[in-house]
């Protein structure tokens, strides 16, 4: 593994929380996606507090649980491959 400096691991943590912003609000924006039906009267509110359950439970957790790795230089580039596919 390569050693980092003290610089270095500093932006790779920058970047790494840009990469698990970039990839949340993404997230984010597809939830929100189900609250404009829901004001639309398109989703019942019941339908949409279940999306909202399975964001927090699931996909919340999920991408929050990626980005607790150790290795940020690792992060940051899977971040870049995760925000070219949004």
């Amino acid at each position: 593994m390569t050693e980092y400096s003290k610089k270095e691991r500093a932006e790779l943590r920058r970047l790494a929380s840009e990469a698990y912003e970039r990839e949340l609000g993404s997230h984010l924006a597809e939830l929100e996606k189900s609250f404009s039906e829901w004001r639309r009267r398109k989703m019942l509110s019941s339908e949409l507090s279940e999306k909202i359950h399975e964001f927090h439970q699931q996909t919340a957790r999920d991408i929050w649980s990626m980005y607790q790795s150790p290795h940020e230089s690792m992060l940051v580039s899977a971040g870049d491959r995760i925000a070219h596919t949004f």
